[in-house]
């Protein structure tokens, strides 16, 4: 999950968890 969301913006990071 890490490194997929590694790729992904901050945003688009906070707005998955």
């Amino acid at each position: 999950f890490n490194r997929q969301l590694n790729g992904i913006p901050m945003m688009m990071k906070k707005k998955i968890f």
